[in-house]
């Protein structure tokens, strides 16, 4: 890994832009949540009309004895063609941590290799730097699980047995890229439910276990770019439906089971650029669903 360096003053100005933009934009952002279907797609309407009641008319009988009783009627109810709809399921609860007591600063950049690299964050809620986790023998991240801020970058890759991301679920601020590439063994990324925006670029590429993206509960707004690209058995990035500005390109191709729906969606809830610019890109997805 070559040096890491602080942000420019640049970069600093481009971050304070962004924080003044997604605090605008939370109400939009909402909007946007409910746009998007759990299943990997649009929300679909249609197929019938609604279910139609009609009354028949009440009778009255006369007995022989000369007392008369009425019947009320009933009602005929006459399916069209139109499923019953039902209630989405409650979204899971976020993972929990006890934190009671950790609130210490790491001064500087923290690399994870080895199984005695992780004591550097034993006690640590705020690193000023960059963290990464690289091809190591890890298979959950919870010894993140009370990381509320990386000053830096966040950069994990390369680790074939890491199978769970709760232990992003603290993490509330990323100052620079959030890079997640090359895990294989992450079926379903649901993580960084706290992070509001992500200062640099993200990227999330060659997960070949990878079939959903479905964290990121409160991201509205990345400043850099977006690259989602060669996972080979994703469906779906419904997790990302929230975002509502892109300060860079957004790249998300060569995904072959990747719903277009999906990706459209995602899409349609941008408003920063308020349009699709030419150099972004959503090839080689799945047109089929």
């Amino acid at each position: 890994m070559g040096p890491l360096v602080r942000p420019s003053s640049r970069q600093l100005e481009g971050t304070l832009k962004l924080a003044n933009l997604t605090k605008s934009l939370v109400a939009v952002a909402s909007l946007v949540v409910a746009g998007c279907g759990d299943d990997g797609g649009m929300n679909e309407t249609g197929g019938g009309d609604a279910s139609t009641g009609t009354p028949t008319a009440a009778t009255t009988t006369t007995s022989a004895d000369g007392s008369t009783s009425t019947d009320p009627g009933t009602t005929t109810t006459e399916t069209t063609g139109a499923d019953e709809s039902t209630e989405e399921p409650p979204p899971e609860p976020w993972p929990e941590f006890d934190c009671d007591g950790v609130d210490g600063i790491h001064e500087g950049n923290i690399l994870i290799e080895t199984p005695e690299d992780l004591a550097q964050l034993e006690g640590i809620s705020v690193i000023t730097r960059a963290l990464v986790i690289n091809d190591t023998d890890v298979t959950d991240l919870d010894f993140m699980g009370c990381v509320t801020s990386v000053g830096e970058d966040l950069q994990i890759f390369g680790n074939a047995q890491l199978a769970n991301v709760d232990g992003l679920v603290n993490v509330g601020e990323v100052g620079g890229s959030f890079i997640f590439s090359e895990n294989h063994a992450v079926t379903s990324f649901n993580g960084l439910q706290m992070l509001p925006r992500i200062s640099g670029s993200m990227s999330m590429n060659k997960n070949d276990g990878l079939t959903e993206i479905a964290g990121f509960d409160s991201l509205i707004g990345i400043e850099g770019n977006i690259t989602i690209r060669d996972n080979g058995a994703l469906t779906h990035v419904d997790g990302l439906k929230g975002l509502a500005v892109v300060g860079g390109v957004l790249a998300i191709t060569g995904n072959p089971m990747l719903c277009i729906s999906s990706v459209n969606c995602v899409g349609d809830g941008i408003t920063i650029p308020p349009s699709f610019p030419p150099e972004w890109s959503t090839a080689a997805n799945n047109e089929g669903c």
